[in-house]
């Protein structure tokens, strides 16, 4: 049997001082999320793939001259099904976080969205094909941030290509710089989809794939005029190695099947669109 690694895909970093971001500009031929391309802020793309960030153990200095506050940061990208219900990976939640917001460009600056309650899936960690969460906004977001439909639970889908889009890393190597925090979106292969398994993988051999800062990020397809969620990254594999510096992002990407668990994701939405 053929032993494989397993790679949550989560990206933390510590930043000092949170500022506004960097206008995103589009290159079409760069290297992105990994192998795909860069989406400027005007892109249709900035309103469906949303970036989660959550703000941790905060740090408060004072050197008699000025108060800084700093935090740890943890990367994620998500999805909304509503215009103030988002669905996410569940091990983007970070426990104890001080603040977890979506961030939306604007021009050169962030519009910030904070979250108010987080669902995680009840299964979840005890069932890793479980990883889905769930989280209710303060404020309803823009009207022009894209509402994906979801699958119908016994529909067959048929899938053979997604789109997918996130912020991750633009490699798997620990060693290369990641140039994570930017969006970035790439159409992938399905490699295996059972419309009656939790979850689905994506092939990741052809230089293109999810990464790490990509988590809870959707997979879409189009349908009309419509933009379905069908799927939502949750990790990568490879197989087992001795190469001590792997690229994580360079065989398989695993998502969560959204039409596998659609029971909960609509009880889970009646409740918070109570709230």
């Amino acid at each position: 049997m053929r032993k494989w690694l397993v790679l949550s895909l989560l990206l933390s970093a510590c930043q000092s001082d949170i500022q506004p971001s960097p206008a995103l500009i589009a290159h079409a031929d760069s290297p992105a999320i990994v192998g795909g391309a860069e989406v400027s802020h005007e892109d249709a793309m900035t309103r469906k793939a949303l970036h989660l960030r959550s703000l941790y153990n905060k740090q408060v200095k004072d050197d008699g001259n000025k108060i800084t506050t700093s935090y740890k940061v943890q990367e994620c990208t998500a999805a909304a099904i509503s215009p103030r219900i988002i669905l996410t990976a569940a091990h983007c939640i970070v426990e104890n976080a001080n603040i977890v917001r979506i961030e939306l460009p604007v021009e050169d600056k962030k519009a910030l969205y904070n979250v108010i309650k987080i669902v995680p899936h009840p299964d979840y960690p005890k069932e890793d094909t479980s990883d889905l969460a769930m989280m209710l906004l303060e404020i309803s977001l823009p009207e022009d941030i894209t509402i994906m439909t979801l699958p119908d639970a016994k529909k067959n889908l048929e899938l053979k290509t997604v789109t997918a889009a996130g912020f991750g890393r633009t490699n798997g190597k620990k060693s290369l710089p990641g140039n994570a925090g930017i969006l970035r979106t790439v159409d992938l292969e399905i490699a295996s989809y059972d419309p009656n398994l939790p979850t689905f993988e994506v092939d990741q051999t052809k230089g293109r794939g999810v990464c790490q800062g990509d988590s809870g990020g959707p997979a879409m397809v189009t349908t009309g005029n419509d933009t379905m969620i069908v799927g939502v990254v949750s990790k990568s594999l490879i197989p087992q190695t001795e190469d001590p510096d792997p690229d994580w992002c360079s065989y398989r990407g695993q998502y969560i099947n959204v039409q596998n668990h659609m029971d909960w994701i609509q009880k889970t939405f009646n409740a918070l669109s109570l709230e």
